[in-house]
């Protein structure tokens, strides 16, 4: 165990940089990345921002594995060098921000050791202590990893104390710089020692704990957190903690939500994190809790983005209990299907959003049409609503896989209109609604839908 403490003290002890307050306006990255195939795919730098990787530029090697590019820095934040497109193959580094005085990043890899390990780059103070913080990062997590949770229990306690620790010096010591103020604080876990030894600490369990502690330290209230992916990881852990259930979605978005310090677009992210969470799950219970406590303010300067304003819009115009906007669209035939109509000759009717394209839509129509065959003599329709922007691909695959239901299809001319009527932001979405067009659930889950039907052909 000393060992492994002596390790990571090791690993993070040798920084010793304090940045001036210069923003670079452009960037020179070369170096050489050795043991590369023959004829290598291009080089990749993407960044991170938000919950994606995205491209910033590309780059061809020379005949002896070197390069060299000249970028502009979109933000101070975590980036990487990718070759081609093989998913493992990439370094991470700090792209330099406000305080670094740093013009040039000079890379000396290995294209047999890039699996995600950072890139040293001896030029660059924040790299540098970058480069110490994850290294021991991965240590730490390759040694907690190798262990069983039971005899080895204090072990993995004592390696993660000392990585903490080292965690808060680095944050204190290198304060302003990327690392200091946001990785710090994004891969420090929280432990019990961190808290009081009142009885209420002492009696949670290690689950327990983490429902209730594990996201302290992420830094909210900064913006700087968009650029680094562990923020995404961290929200995506903390979420798989809870079940998907109506008390668990409800617990989470509590959880997050009470973590939320001020920043407006921070604030507005993690809304939208649960939003599209409680849709992706069909969690009726979350999201009808997600809306009535934590729906941002409607004003001119509301943070979301305008995808997220529109879905909002449908949500609301599509409540359960509301009445579905009229609709008509056309068929196959071009012949125009009035939804009213339908709904009117039937007990229960299914908008069952889809496009021809959608993989999960193809996975689930055949079960759509063994749940369709059995309750439609009892009074189920299916107004299927394609999303296809081209109407003879909709046409085509309709000819090759025809069905017993109704299928209309969405003019382009209409999407707008439609989006802000009906939530649908993917597909397969379902809703349903009765004769007249009441919504009774506008987030279904397929794997449940014919214990949903059962239950409400029994009312």
């Amino acid at each position: 165990m000393k060992q492994i403490a002596v390790g990571i003290w090791i690993l993070l002890c040798y920084a010793c940089y304090a940045p001036a307050q210069i923003t670079p306006a452009s960037l020179t990255l070369r170096g050489t990345i050795a043991n590369l195939p023959l004829s290598p795919p291009p080089g990749l730098i993407e960044y991170w921002n938000t919950d994606r990787w995205q491209q910033l530029d590309t780059f061809n090697f020379r005949p002896d594995g070197s390069f060299f590019k000249q970028v502009n820095s979109p933000a101070n934040g975590q980036c990487r060098i990718r070759v081609g497109n093989r998913g493992n193959k990439w370094s991470d580094f700090i792209l330099p921000g406000p305080g670094d005085e740093t013009k040039e990043l000079v890379f000396d890899l290995d294209y047999q050791k890039m699996y995600g390990l950072p890139a040293r780059l001896a030029n660059s103070r924040d790299n540098e202590n970058y480069y110490l913080l994850l290294t021991a990062y991965k240590y730490l997590t390759r040694f907690r990893d190798s262990l069983d949770n039971t005899p080895q229990k204090g072990q993995i306690a004592a390696a993660q104390n000392a990585f903490n620790q080292k965690c808060m010096e680095f944050s204190k010591v290198y304060k302003g710089s990327f690392t200091g103020d946001i990785v710090t604080k994004l891969l420090y876990k929280p432990q019990p020692g961190d808290y009081p030894r009142d009885s209420k600490t002492k009696s949670l369990n290690a689950e327990a704990f983490a429902l209730a502690h594990s996201i302290d330290k992420t830094p909210f209230g900064d913006e700087r957190v968009f650029y680094h992916n562990e923020f995404y990881k961290s929200l995506d852990r903390f979420s798989n903690l809870f079940p998907n259930t109506p008390e668990g979605a409800i617990s989470l978005i509590e959880g997050l939500m009470s973590h939320r310090n001020g920043n407006s677009q921070v604030d507005a992210f993690t809304f939208r994190y649960l939003l599209d969470r409680m849709i992706a799950y069909n969690n009726e219970a979350g999201l009808t809790h997600l809306l009535s406590w934590f729906l941002p303010d409607c004003t001119d300067e509301n943070p979301l983005p305008n995808m997220t304003q529109t879905l909002l819009e449908a949500l609301k115009n599509c409540q359960p209990g509301k009445q579905a906007a009229a609709l008509i669209l056309p068929d196959q035939n071009g012949r125009p299907v009035d939804l009213s109509e339908v709904a009117a000759k039937n007990k229960l009717t299914l908008l069952f959003f889809w496009r021809s394209t959608c993989s999960h839509c193809k996975e689930f129509e055949p079960v759509l049409a063994q749940i369709y065959q059995k309750y439609h003599p009892l009074g189920v329709e299916v107004y299927s609503i394609s999303s296809d922007q081209d109407e003879r691909s909709w046409k085509a695959y309709l000819l090759q896989h025809p069905t017993s239901w109704i299928n209309v299809r969405i003019p382009p001319e209409r999407r707008e209109e439609i989006g802000k009527l009906f939530p649908a932001p993917s597909t397969p979405t379902l809703i349903a609604v009765d004769k007249n067009r009441t919504v009774l659930r506008r987030l279904i889950i397929r794997e449940t839908l014919e214990a949903y039907l059962e239950e409400e052909l029994k009312k």
